[in-house]
Protein backbone atom coordinates (compact mmCIF):
# COMPACT_ATOMS: atom_id res chain seq x y z
CA UNK A 1 0.00 0.00 0.00
CA UNK A 2 1.36 3.65 -0.83
CA UNK A 3 0.62 5.34 2.82
CA UNK A 4 1.30 2.22 5.14
CA UNK A 5 3.09 -0.87 6.00
CA UNK A 6 2.16 -4.19 7.62
CA UNK A 7 4.51 -6.34 9.00
CA UNK A 8 4.02 -9.62 10.61
CA UNK A 9 6.89 -10.44 12.93
CA UNK A 10 8.39 -12.33 16.26
CA UNK A 11 9.86 -10.24 18.59
CA UNK A 12 11.58 -11.77 21.32
CA UNK A 13 10.34 -10.36 24.70
CA UNK A 14 14.29 -9.12 25.80
CA UNK A 15 13.63 -6.46 22.86
CA UNK A 16 11.40 -3.27 23.43
CA UNK A 17 8.88 -3.14 20.12
CA UNK A 18 9.90 0.58 19.90
CA UNK A 19 13.35 -0.35 19.55
CA UNK A 20 12.52 -2.57 16.74
CA UNK A 21 10.50 -0.26 15.16
CA UNK A 22 12.70 2.70 15.45
CA UNK A 23 15.59 0.39 13.91
CA UNK A 24 13.11 -0.95 11.15
CA UNK A 25 12.12 2.84 10.02
CA UNK A 26 15.70 3.83 10.36
CA UNK A 27 17.07 1.26 8.04
CA UNK A 28 14.33 0.91 5.63
CA UNK A 29 14.59 4.98 5.30
CA UNK A 30 17.97 4.83 4.17
CA UNK A 31 17.57 2.35 1.55
CA UNK A 32 14.32 4.15 0.62
CA UNK A 33 16.58 7.63 0.31
CA UNK A 34 19.64 6.00 -1.85
CA UNK A 35 17.15 4.19 -4.25
CA UNK A 36 16.27 5.83 -7.35
CA UNK A 37 12.83 3.81 -7.82
CA UNK A 38 11.61 5.82 -4.59
CA UNK A 39 12.49 9.20 -5.50
CA UNK A 40 9.81 11.25 -3.89
CA UNK A 41 10.17 9.29 -0.66
CA UNK A 42 10.46 11.67 2.59
CA UNK A 43 10.46 10.45 5.83
CA UNK A 44 8.21 7.83 8.27
CA UNK A 45 5.70 9.03 10.42
CA UNK A 46 7.00 9.58 14.05
CA UNK A 47 4.20 7.20 15.38
CA UNK A 48 3.06 3.89 14.65
CA UNK A 49 0.20 1.12 15.17
CA UNK A 50 1.38 -2.07 16.99
CA UNK A 51 -1.38 -4.94 17.39
CA UNK A 52 -0.68 -8.34 19.07
CA UNK A 53 -1.49 -11.74 17.59
CA UNK A 54 -1.89 -15.19 18.83
CA UNK A 55 -0.21 -17.96 17.60
CA UNK A 56 -3.28 -19.69 16.07
CA UNK A 57 -4.30 -16.48 14.40
CA UNK A 58 -1.02 -15.65 12.65
CA UNK A 59 -2.47 -17.52 9.37
CA UNK A 60 -5.56 -15.70 9.08
CA UNK A 61 -3.36 -12.37 9.64
CA UNK A 62 -1.38 -13.14 7.05
CA UNK A 63 -3.41 -13.63 4.68
CA UNK A 64 -4.78 -10.19 5.61
CA UNK A 65 -1.85 -8.80 5.05
CA UNK A 66 -1.40 -10.34 1.30
CA UNK A 67 -4.73 -9.40 0.53
CA UNK A 68 -4.85 -6.21 1.70
CA UNK A 69 -5.29 -4.54 -1.93
CA UNK A 70 -8.36 -5.56 -2.27
CA UNK A 71 -9.09 -4.94 1.80
CA UNK A 72 -8.50 -1.31 1.52
CA UNK A 73 -10.95 -0.82 -1.62
CA UNK A 74 -13.70 -0.62 0.61
CA UNK A 75 -12.21 0.69 4.11
CA UNK A 76 -9.08 3.31 4.38
CA UNK A 77 -5.87 2.35 6.35
CA UNK A 78 -6.68 5.22 9.07
CA UNK A 79 -10.33 4.00 9.24
CA UNK A 80 -9.59 0.60 10.07
CA UNK A 81 -7.18 1.45 12.43
CA UNK A 82 -9.46 3.56 14.04
CA UNK A 83 -12.22 0.74 14.06
CA UNK A 84 -9.04 -1.40 15.47
CA UNK A 85 -8.62 0.76 18.05
CA UNK A 86 -12.33 0.84 19.18
CA UNK A 87 -12.96 -3.09 19.04
CA UNK A 88 -10.45 -3.40 21.40
CA UNK A 89 -11.44 -0.78 23.65
CA UNK A 90 -8.96 2.34 23.20
CA UNK A 91 -9.92 5.87 22.65
CA UNK A 92 -10.09 7.54 19.65
CA UNK A 93 -8.58 10.42 20.96
CA UNK A 94 -5.13 9.18 20.62
CA UNK A 95 -3.37 10.42 17.69
CA UNK A 96 -3.29 7.88 14.94
CA UNK A 97 -1.39 7.58 12.08
CA UNK A 98 0.93 10.96 12.10
CA UNK A 99 -2.11 12.94 13.31
CA UNK A 100 -0.95 15.81 14.59
CA UNK A 101 3.01 15.71 14.30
Amino acid sequence: MPDHVHILCDIPPKYAISEVVKGLKAESSKYLHSNPHFPHWQKWSRRYGCFAVSADKREIVKNYIMNQRSHHTTQSCREEFVSLLLKDGFSTEIPALGDRE
